[in-house]
């Protein structure tokens, strides 16, 4: 519980980052409601373009993923691939037609685990240094980029992680866009359960969210 007497250590998780000055002024709006209450508190940001969060804001930011889907795009990430003999042995059987639509997904598969057992354990490392987590307003219920794997996972996970950590989530005026697949949903039903407080930012996400 975060008390007034206490510098707290907030962390504002958003896929922002990429030039949309709506979710710029979103974050901007919740680092200027946080100094107005702990002008001592220490921000730390979670988003999808570490580099521009810290020059934008000026709070030291990480990366929310280690994995990046198609179409979801991750700036300066923590874990640069390299072409190893998977790799090599993938990219050819892509110049093979008949076994491409095999060799895609065995590569986003390959990604994914190359990625994302580090970023958990990193993490589970920036979670335990957190006094609350705030998933910071936007349209992040929605799998428009990256699907299911994209922002859908990216809740799901830190919420399960926060959870295992015992730092409060705090979902802030969020919206609702696509859920395009079941598992999507799931994700997204997931990350729900698990926070401490949610608030939406219109009707039509309250009532979304319910029939989820």
């Amino acid at each position: 519980m975060i008390t007034r007497d206490k510098d707290p250590v907030i962390g504002l998780l958003s896929p922002c980052g990429w030039g949309n000055l709506g979710d710029a002024a979103i974050q901007d709006a919740v680092i200027a409601a946080i100094r107005s209450r702990w002008p001592n508190a220490k921000i730390v940001g979670f988003t999808s373009n570490p580099r521009d969060t810290q020059e934008r804001h000026g709070v030291p930011a990480y990366p929310l993923s280690g994995y990046a889907p198609p179409t979801y795009g991750i700036g300066d990430r923590m874990l640069p691939r390299t072409a190893g003999p998977i790799d090599q042995a993938l990219q050819r059987l892509q110049g093979i037609p008949l076994l491409r639509s095999v060799a895609r997904p065995l590569r986003l598969l390959c990604d994914f685990l190359q990625s994302e057992p580090l970023h958990w354990a990193l993490a589970l490392r920036w979670l335990r240094q957190l006094d609350l987590l705030i998933v910071s307003g936007g349209g992040q219920l929605d799998d428009f980029w990256g699907r299911a794997w994209g922002h859908p996972y990216v809740l799901w996970k830190w919420s399960f992680l926060a959870q295992r950590t015992h730092t409060p989530v705090v979902m802030l005026s969020v919206g609702l866009g696509t859920l395009r697949t079941r598992l999507a949903r799931v994700f997204v039903r997931g990350a729900l359960s698990r926070m401490t407080y949610r608030s939406y930012r219109d009707e039509r996400t309250r009532s979304g969210v319910a029939r989820l």
